[in-house]
């Protein structure tokens, strides 16, 4: 987790990179072994495999001996998207209970401040001509929102729910996750972070919960 935070203060995944139909990666592994500038397999479903090319010839390794990514195109190398394969579940307040899924999905670090993290659960990464796309959500069809917050404590990326019928849950949620900042929880409580844009709704939460995340990751300063 150090490790990862040492990186992360500097870098941002993005959803879109302008460049060529090309991309390349640096790809860390757990044993400490990097392997810098390869050919990186997009493939339509990560799961749990990683395929890479070095001079034509392919390998392929499971992902559990893969730290992390870094993912850019050719002509974009400074523009990094930095993935990592987390363990997800959720914590309930009411029944102050925290749920481990007992699952791993690849997930897009969105925004990162110094105490929390945000991550974006993605089931398919696709290269055009012009951009990265990242279909958002743990595989096709998931009903749970894509959306993960971590504390550098935090063994697992938990879950921000949403209930469209109940726009309030996710604000409450967010109240108890982040109670050791009461100034930030002042803010969410009147309404902070929140958009009514209808061009927000997908990328924010969905049409009752569209937070800004990010700007809540890198604010997020939790009183010692």
């Amino acid at each position: 987790m150090k490790k990862l935070f040492f990186v992360v203060l500097c870098i941002f995944a993005v959803m879109s990179v302008a460049a060529k139909n090309d991309a390349r990666a640096d790809i860390f592994f757990t044993n400490g072994e990097v392997l810098e500038n390869v050919e990186l397999k997009l493939p339509g479903s990560w799961f749990d495999k990683v395929e890479y090319f070095i001079d034509g010839k392919k390998h392929k390794v499971h992902a559990d001996s893969v730290d992390h990514l870094l993912l850019y195109h050719v002509d974009a190398p400074e523009r990094k998207a930095y993935l990592r394969r987390n363990y997800i579940g959720q914590y309930d307040f009411k029944k102050n209970e925290l749920i481990d899924w007992k699952a791993q999905n690849w997930q897009v670090l969105e925004s990162a401040g110094e105490h929390l993290l945000y991550w974006v659960s993605s089931w398919k990464v696709k290269v055009g001509k012009d951009k990265f796309t990242f279909n958002l959500g743990a595989y096709e069809g998931a009903r749970r929102t894509p959306y993960y917050f971590q504390k550098p404590t935090d063994p697992i990326a938990l879950n921000i729910p949403s209930n469209f019928y109940r726009p309030g849950a996710t604000r409450e949620w967010l109240a108890d996750y982040l109670a050791d900042d009461p100034e930030i929880v002042g803010r969410i409580s009147d309404k902070g972070y929140f958009s009514k844009k209808q061009s927000d709704f997908l990328r924010h939460g969905n049409a009752a919960n569209p937070f800004y995340y990010e700007d809540i990751a890198v604010d997020y300063n939790p009183v010692k």
